[in-house]
């Protein structure tokens, strides 16, 4: 289950349980309690911050009146290899007499368990930053994800003009968290792609500046010379952990896909954790 990020988001009025948004969800965990065959396993994922939310305490006490045992852990695909930053909650449950055998070789996923039914009132969220400070050793550069087609170059180029940050290079091993707006808006959705490798960014913005505020003294050309571009749909799908097989419909736009792709999950994250989830259970004394 993926309910509503809105209310917990760190850049939004933080309602939680109190935006309306909030309240289809409320009803579903009002609802595991009048199920007469509820589920065996669960998997709920938010953005970080549902971790202290209302919503969240009213699911994990829900969760054990109803004799489920669960984990909860703050995942970002960086743990996993992959050259993106996307910071996610995630709890997964089972129904007694089944439990958690241990993480196995899921140890990306152990390194940031947050808490457990046998926890619920003294989770330790001092390791909520860890994911977000996480070492990049190991993680693959950008280079093993991008399409190199010199169409994609003018297709996907940033416009003219256009102020951006985060711009990252094919050796770069860490990524924005891409969002619904990419493509649409420039700044705040994700990151943008450098193609000239050698080229210093920062040297290069401050020569095109030459200290000044005006865009009508802006040096353009030294800017595009740096090779700006979006990264395309195919190159997120890819750092979203779908497979190379995987393909939009001809009839879905450019602006559709990147909304889709900004609402989605990571595939290889939520593999790992369900693999963890239905893997190694063992009958619980309890």
């Amino acid at each position: 289950m993926s309910p509503p990020c809105q209310p917990y988001t760190r850049t939004g009025k933080q309602l939680g349980s109190e935006d309306t948004r909030a309240k289809s969800f409320l009803r579903i965990i009002d609802m595991l309690g009048e199920m007469q065959h509820p589920p065996r396993y669960l998997l709920v994922e938010n953005v970080k911050g549902f971790e202290t939310s209302e919503t969240r305490e009213a699911l994990v006490e829900q969760l054990a009146r109803l004799g489920y045992v669960f984990e909860e852990y703050l995942l970002t695909p960086l743990q996993f290899g992959i050259p993106n930053s996307r910071l996610r909650y995630y709890l997964v449950a089972k129904r007694k007499p089944l439990s958690f055998g241990g993480n196995g070789d899921d140890a990306a996923v152990a390194s940031m368990d947050i808490g457990s039914s046998a926890q619920v009132d003294s989770r330790h969220l001092s390791h909520m930053e860890m994911a977000e400070a996480h070492s990049l050793e190991g993680v693959r550069a950008i280079e093993a994800f991008i399409e190199h087609d010199p169409s994609i170059e003018a297709a996907y180029s940033i416009p003219s003009g256009v102020s951006c940050n985060n711009i990252v290079k094919a050796s770069s091993r860490r990524s924005c968290c891409f969002t619904k707006g990419y493509g649409h808006h420039v700044r705040g959705t994700g990151s943008i792609l450098q193609m000239d490798e050698q080229a210093d960014t920062t040297e290069t913005f401050n020569k095109a500046w030459h200290g000044t505020s005006s865009t009508d003294e802006v040096d353009i050309a030294l800017i595009e010379a740096l090779g700006l571009r979006y990264f395309t749909e195919n190159e997120i799908a890819r750092l979203m952990g779908f497979p190379a097989t995987f393909a939009f419909p001809a009839s879905v736009s450019r602006r559709q896909r990147y909304r889709a792709l900004g609402n989605s999950l990571n595939v290889t994250v939520v593999g790992a954790l369900l693999r963890h989830l239905t893997a190694s259970t063992t009958s619980s004394a309890q």
